[in-house]
């Protein structure tokens, strides 16, 4: 499994764990959104003006990118196929690398774009009790992958 394929499945079996009814397209949309900022902060480093699109145009890369992410996760059930025979055992690493990952996004996306500080910490704050609400709190993890 590659590092955005561990990703996937960290999210996934946080929100399975309160979202019993739809958890992987709540995950293919939150990893959307996390592409999406890293791609505006890509391009915001690059110095490539976004502000001349128009709103199709916006709308159509966004859907490009949720299309991108649903053909390789989604269809077919494919990763869960691939998670269920593989049957991960994920180790504190691989959670604490997730965590970086979502955690650096936003802050990069939130620095490059200076969105102000006391919402920055708000989201955080939000992340993080969601985090650990998600994971001692509700729900139990996912029988299918044990």
């Amino acid at each position: 499994m590659n590092f955005y394929e561990l990703i996937y499945l960290n999210l996934y079996l946080s929100f399975s764990r309160t979202n019993k009814s739809i958890p992987e397209w709540s995950t293919l949309f939150c990893l959307s959104s996390l592409f999406i900022f890293n791609l505006l902060s890509i391009l915001t480093l690059l110095n490539i003006e976004t502000k001349g699109l128009e709103k199709n145009q916006v709308y159509i890369v966004l859907g490009i990118i949720f299309g991108i992410h649903y053909l390789y996760f989604q269809k077919g059930n494919r990763i869960i196929r691939k998670i269920t025979k593989l049957k991960p055992k994920l180790n504190w690493r691989i959670r604490a690398l997730t965590i970086f990952y979502v955690y650096g996004t936003i802050s990069l996306f939130w620095f490059l774009f200076n969105l102000g500080l006391q919402y920055y910490l708000i989201l955080v704050g939000v992340i993080t009790a969601i985090t650990i609400l998600s994971n001692y709190v509700f729900g139990e993890r996912n029988k299918q992958f044990d």
